[in-house]
């Protein structure tokens, strides 16, 4: 008999088969179809079952062996084996420690799973337990094998096809790898999983349960019995091979709901207070039942069936949620009114539900179900959700080979096959009709210890027995001459020897030397040269392009599909230790602490980029040259542009302070808080009123971002027609096409100005909502340069019960200083730009109210649900990590906006503008609304005889930087009858009123240039306007005004950088 144990699977059971063959001093050899160990065992969620623990203890849960015992008979039901259950849970508080001790694992935390009457099962703060305790086992087994080859040995990609056996014994196995046979002796432990996954010719699934083969399963597709054929080609005996686990929550992907594997919805999302709704979102049955009555009670109701964690649950069981949530089989709802949506019933249907759990959960009354544990209570309709579609899959078999409570296999006649032993799911009878909840990895780790004894045992009874008859058959040589009788006995290891002499006659005993146990041939070839390390290029990866001819990877392929071409780092460290690569990999060379890395990294952008620097540089040179009169633009300070370009770009951080979805962010939710903080500070707001969201990375989406928190699909909204100064991101629509794809998303209907004195028409406005009835006003515009009366849109937002929201993304800095009025003290919702009048980098704020949004007749009061929506809209509903650079410059700009400078510019923004204002009207321009009460000014050229668009180009040629604009009455945006200028930019530099009458002027002479041009033009499109004028060197005119613009332009400073620094002045 060789000197070694053969374990086949390498999965938990088989590798803690192997530890233990090790620890008793016999040598290994681990044979794994797979080429990556850990089977099954890795997808287990829940964790590990023990019972009287040092961690239970610590925790001060009251358990015993013997209420485990029970709980498992019970389970069991008729088909329990108490001689099998016996051993498994008496040894279930050894195995869990002997995991803590020896392989150094966390499994700190201890929940309640269904068919428990205590809290028992166990696992770590993070990532999978099953994963994170086989791969604890894998780890040292390789480590082993590396450093003492002669003590273990690997061999991946062998799939067992034969075990053989001399007499009644089993004596090895055979092989296939490579194409090739293979055989190794020794005793036997088969560690080769279940069958859920048999979907073979030879399916044990399709001939003992064909009612369930077509559901899908949580099995890989190594799961196909091997170990059961084998055992039963021997005359092995098979029990209960009908009992197969149907698991009540396999997790849906909506984008493949059929798909034939499917991960597992961990039982402890229920264990932490996670609870079933149907289609109906209604209840239908204890959370915490048996696997096979959940299972029962979802084909029964009403689908789909949905599980739902509350905000305090999720918490819990974060690592999951968020693995989940990556993969897209969980979503995260900000609201019960966003699930109630979803589910597609009334959210007081979703109410009546969790006050009825929440008076069960209080003792109030009993649960019709039955159920007796609520973790996490209570659940109500105001907190956020983690949601997730379930179906029942195939998920354990309970049948297998038969075994004693020593892992020995039996035959048909009962009889313990000498040599074979098997531990895990091929074990069957271990946990009867139905398994419980966290006892997979616990039969897995008590039964391969169990089976590692008693084939470590049997090794040492052979290896005896061999030394004992060599050793006799030497003395049995040197008494030849006498005659002599052995009798040997190996079970007892007793030796009785009889010698006869003298007058005895008759005697003949011939003895002979007993000869070892002859071993069969071995034809086991020598092993192929370990394969030479190299470095594969994107070339070498190519070739590999077929399914059939690519690197295998643990997770399996999905994994990798699902990440492609994305960042995939946080999803990778989730699921793997931090030292995996360099394990792996340690030939990869370390590019990043490289000294020629370090300093190509560290260059300055003149030698990196010597295209893209000049090309900065030129943008400098003109934004010193020209008059900026574009409203929407500023320039902004030094220590913003500095913030903004420094290392909190580097940073990645889903998510919001104290709850990011990566590490490290300590400094990144301190810049975003403070900027929260800043906010509210810079609209003189109390934070018990006001919330604020930084994220959003401009106006327009942040605008989005609120309608989707707000709004369903189609529901109405108003806003400020974009032809009469509104913004696209407020919807737009003509009678053919909807141009903006809000009005897609929404239904969109605009109020408009009065054409004759280009005011708003507030009581159309009103007439039209409360015809309308939008849910959403927005009292906001691009190109409308007079004030809103928010008190008169606030009353009418009550008379329709609509939200109103002011989008003051051009004014808010006028806000801000106190230089125009203020929405907040009637809007319910105020967004803004930051790079506008506010002076800061380009990103967004949205407020939001929070506190009582009305009272009724009777004093009831309805409460602002606005901020988790929001938060929720805007991650990770639409974006992903925030721009944790912008929100950084954004708080120096909002901490400079409370500065006295900041106000005294500001009032300078609206004095130039007023003063800018009178300069056209004495030339005999007409305004919009016939002039200005903000930053901004609409010029109307139609009295001209000339459009916004010809006028834009002369302007650009003589580097002023204006834009053609749409004015009340136009038919055309591309071609408007009007121009709009503002101030703020221009302020920022320096220019005060008398400057702004001058650059009046010379808007003045361009418009005058562009009337004259377009009556030499022979063509009447733009397009031949434009060709005609080409880079308008061919009208001295417009480069003597070209040049007298940047004269007048550079006598006053540039923000943000230094003329004497520039490449090109």
């Amino acid at each position: 008999m060789a000197a070694q144990i053969i374990v086949v699977g390498g999965g938990l059971s088989g590798l803690s088969a192997a530890h233990t063959v090790l620890e008793h001093g016999a040598n290994v050899l681990v044979l794994d179809k797979n080429s990556f160990f850990g089977g099954n065992s890795t997808k287990a969620t829940s964790g590990i079952n023990g019972a009287l623990t040092k961690t239970q203890i610590a925790l001060g849960i009251q358990d015993s062996a013997a209420i485990f015992e029970a709980d498992t008979i019970r389970s069991a039901r008729d088909l329990a084996r108490p001689d099998i259950i016996k051993v498994l849970t008496g040894n279930s508080a050894s195995a869990v420690e002997w995991l803590q001790d020896k392989f150094k694992l966390d499994l700190s935390l201890v929940s309640r799973l269904g068919g428990h009457t205590q809290p028992r099962t166990h696992r770590g703060k993070e990532m999978f337990p099953g994963m994170t305790i086989t791969y604890a086992l894998m780890e040292l087994l390789e480590e082993i094998a590396e450093k003492q080859p002669n003590r273990a040995r690997i061999v991946m990609k062998a799939r067992v096809t034969k075990l053989i056996k001399e007499g009644e014994e089993v004596i090895g196995v055979e092989y296939e790898k490579d194409g090739q046979t293979f055989k190794e002796l020794g005793p036997v432990i088969l560690a080769t999983g279940g069958y859920a996954a048999d979907f073979t010719e030879s399916s044990l699934l399709k001939k003992y349960r064909p009612d369930i083969y077509d559901l899908p399963t949580t099995n890989g597709d190594h799961c196909t019995g091997d170990g059961h054929k084998m055992v039963l080609a021997i005359g092995g005996q098979a029990i209960d091979l009908e009992k197969v686990q149907v698991h009540p929550t396999g997790l849906v992907d909506p984008k493949e709901p059929d798909a034939k594997i499917k991960f597992l919805a961990a039982e402890a999302l229920r264990g932490v207070g996670g609870l079933l709704l149907n289609g109906e979102g209604k209840r239908f049955c204890d959370e915490l039942g048996h696997r096979d009555y959940v299972t029962g009670e979802i084909w029964k109701t009403k689908g789909p069936v949905r599980l739902v964690l509350n905000s305090k649950a999720a918490k819990e069981i974060e690592w999951h949620c968020k693995h989940y949530v990556g993969r897209g089989l969980m979503r995260k709802f900000s609201s019960g009114e966003d699930l109630a949506r979803e589910i597609g019933v009334p959210v007081s249907r979703l109410r009546e539900t969790f006050d009825d759990y929440n008076g069960i959960a209080s003792g109030k009354k009993k649960d019709p179900y039955g159920k007796k544990f609520f973790h996490n209570a209570p659940l109500t309709v105001d907190d956020n959700f983690h949601v997730a579609l379930m179906a029942p899959v195939l998920h354990y078999t309970m049948g297998g080979v038969e075994v004693t409570p020593d892992s020995e296999v039996k035959d048909v006649q009962g009889k313990v096959i000498p040599g074979l032993y098997a531990s895990g799911e091929i074990a069957g009878g271990v946990h009867g009709a139905n398994r419980l909840g966290g006892s997979s990895l616990l039969g897995c780790v008590v039964f391969g210890r169990v089976a590692g004894d008693s084939a470590s045992r049997q090794l040492l009874q052979n290896l005896s027995s061999e030394t004992a008859n060599r050793r006799l058959g030497q003395i049995a040589g040197q008494l030849a001459p006498y005659q002599a009788t052995v009798n040997v006995d190996p079970t007892n290891q007793k030796v009785r020897l009889e010698i006869f002499w003298g007058q005895q006659q008759g005697v003949s005993a011939a003895i002979t030397q007993v000869p070892s146990t002859p071993a069969p041939s071995n034809e086991k070839k020598e092993a192929a040269p370990p394969v030479e390390l190299k470095e594969y290029t994107i070339d070498d990866v190519a070739k590999h392009s077929s399914e059939q001819d690519c690197w295998d990877h643990p997770g399996g392929k999905k994994s990798i599909l699902l990440f492609a071409g994305k960042d995939a780092s946080e999803e990778f460290n989730m699921l793997h230790d931090k030292g995996v690569v360099q394990k792996y990999a340690p030939y990869a060379k370390s590019y990043a602490s490289s000294a020629a890395q370090k300093e190509y990294l560290n260059k300055h952008l003149t030698e990196t980029d010597p295209e893209v620097f000049d090309i900065i540089e030129k943008e400098k040179r003109r934004q010193r040259e020209s008059i900026v009169l574009i409203p929407s633009e500023n320039f902004t300070s030094r220590a913003v542009m500095e913030a903004l370009g420094s290392v909190m770009q580097n940073k990645y951080s889903e998510g919001y302070p104290g709850a990011r979805y990566y590490g490290g962010n300590e400094f990144i939710d301190q810049a975003e808080i403070l900027c929260q903080k800043r906010a509210l500070e810079a609209f003189n707001l109390k934070d018990f009123e006001w919330g604020v969201n930084v994220q959003s990375l401009s106006g327009a989406p942040a605008n989005l971002y609120v309608y989707n928190a707000i709004l369903r699909p189609h529901e109405r909204l108003m806003g400020l027609d974009l032809p009469h100064g509104g913004h696209l991101s407020h919807g737009y629509q003509t009678d053919t096409k909807k141009i903006s794809a809000v009005s897609s998303y929404f239904e969109t209907l605009p109020y408009r100005l009065n054409e004759k004195t280009g005011i708003i028409d507030y009581d159309a406005l009103e007439a039209t909502a409360l015809l309308y009835r939008p849910k959403v006003i927005i009292a906001g515009a691009s190109a409308y340069p007079r004030k809103f009366d928010y008190a008169r849109m606030k009353k009418i937002a009550e008379k329709t019960n609509s939200y109103l929201m002011a989008d003051i993304a051009h004014i808010s800095g006028l806000i801000s200083a106190g230089v125009l009025p203020s929405p907040f003290e009637f809007a319910d919702i105020v967004t803004t730009t930051t790079h506008k009048s506010l002076r800061g980098p380009r990103g967004a704020l949205i407020f939001y109210r929070k506190g009582v949004r009305k009272v009724d007749k009777k004093g009831k009061e309805t409460l602002y649900e606005l901020e988790n929506p929001i938060n929720q809209s805007v991650f990770p509903g639409h974006q992903g990590g925030p721009h944790n650079h912008t929100i950084t410059a954004l708080a120096v700009a909002l901490k400079q906006a409370k500065s006295p400078l900041f106000k005294e510019y500001q009032q300078q923004v609206l004095i130039n503008s007023l003063a800018f204002a009178e300069a056209f009207k004495k030339m005999g321009y007409n305004l919009v609304s016939g002039g200005t009460d903000t930053h901004l000014l609409l010029v109307d050229l139609r009295s001209k005889k000339i459009d916004g668009a010809r006028v834009e180009r002369v302007l650009e040629l003589a580097n002023i930087a204006a834009n053609k604009n749409t004015v009340p009455g136009d038919k055309s945006a591309l071609i408007p009858g009007g121009i709009r200028v503002g101030t703020p930019a221009m302020t920022s530099r320096g220019l005060t009123e008398s400057d702004f009458e001058k650059v009046a002027e010379y808007i003045d002479r361009c418009v005058k240039l562009a009337i004259n041009i377009k009556e030499k033009v022979t063509g009447t499109k733009l397009l031949d306007f434009k060709a005609y004028l080409g880079d308008g060197s061919n009208e001295p005119l417009i480069k003597e005004l070209n040049e007298e613009v940047v004269d007048f332009a550079k006598k006053f400073p540039t923000i943000g950088f230094d003329e004497n620094e520039m490449k090109f002045k």
